[in-house]
């Protein structure tokens, strides 16, 4: 599912003198049960709420452990820490006895419809005094720093979903079934990502025509293995519309996920955005593979 340029791989490995024998990474899947427990970590939207509007989002990093051969997970977005010590039941959800962390991309739902072997889209919720805090991004296994390569290229194909408010609440738009296309330029350190063809638009749960149909990022940082920043814009009809207002303020980031021998690269890739101006906010995550 990616397209991949190997541009500098031969010349790198000739000059390093790699073999065909090279010990190759190794990363547990999601799904493994061997003896062993992986490090969680990735990147989140955290949104505060109330009933009537979310009041703010934000970015925020994920941490925790999974623990292959028992299920047990642990997730934490840096407020609260949850723990379940059997994992994921067959409704693909994990509590801690008080709060739910759901697997969205398991349940049948039009936010993400397909399974990744090293990152999980995931969501999650619990009471913050008056508000409630909901969580929701890429968790899974982050590639380590030196599996990342400096040269050549990838194209990442995956999902993508994106919300629109005002800032009063009233105009609420939900972006499902989207696609993403994520081109990473190892060699200049950047990642580009688009969002679109979504199959499903809605405005306050109705079926609807938005105002935009597309997210672009460009120029996102890659930093060890994650990557941020960029410059961000909305869509419709491949021309750019500002639907946020001025003084919009844009945070972004991502971070790849297991390995590919094939490529030599990461095999996943997943992260978040969020535009807030005076006229409202566009936020929004993808995955590829």
């Amino acid at each position: 599912m990616y397209v991949v340029t190997r541009t500098g791989y031969v010349l790198l490995s000739s000059i390093l003198g790699l073999s065909a024998c090279a010990i190759v990474p190794k990363y547990e899947t999601i799904t493994s049960t061997a003896a062993t427990t992986s490090p969680l970590g990735g990147t989140a939207l955290q949104l505060q709420t109330t009933l009537a509007a979310i009041s703010s989002v934000s970015i925020v990093e994920m941490s925790g452990s999974v623990t292959h051969n028992t299920g047990r997970i642990a997730i934490d977005d840096g407020t609260y820490l949850l723990v379940d010590p059997n994992g994921f039941n067959i409704n693909g959800r994990v509590t801690d006895g008080m709060n739910t962390g759901t697997r969205i991309d398991g349940l049948g739902t039009a936010v993400f419809a397909n399974t990744y072997d090293y990152v999980l889209p995931f969501a999650y919720s619990y009471p913050s005094g008056a508000l409630t805090t909901v969580t929701g991004g890429m968790a899974g296994f982050v590639t380590r720093t030196a599996d990342v390569p400096t040269a050549g290229s990838a194209q990442y194909f995956g999902e993508s979903f994106v919300e629109t408010a005002s800032t009063n609440g009233a105009t609420a738009f939900s972006y499902y079934g989207g696609i993403s296309i994520v081109d990473v330029d190892f060699a200049a350190g950047s990642v580009d990502v688009t969002m679109g063809f979504f199959n499903n638009i809605q405005q306050n749960g109705i079926a609807t025509i938005a105002p935009i149909d597309a997210v672009s990022g460009t120029g996102m940082t890659i930093v060890g293995a994650s990557f941020f920043g960029g410059s961000w814009v909305t869509l419709k009809g491949g021309v750019v519309v500002n639907i946020t207002g001025p003084g919009t303020a844009v945070s972004a980031g991502g971070d790849f996920y297991g390995y590919d021998s094939a490529i030599s690269a990461p095999d996943e890739v997943g992260g978040v955005f969020v535009m807030d101006g005076s006229n409202g906010l566009v936020y929004g995550m993808f995955v590829a593979d």
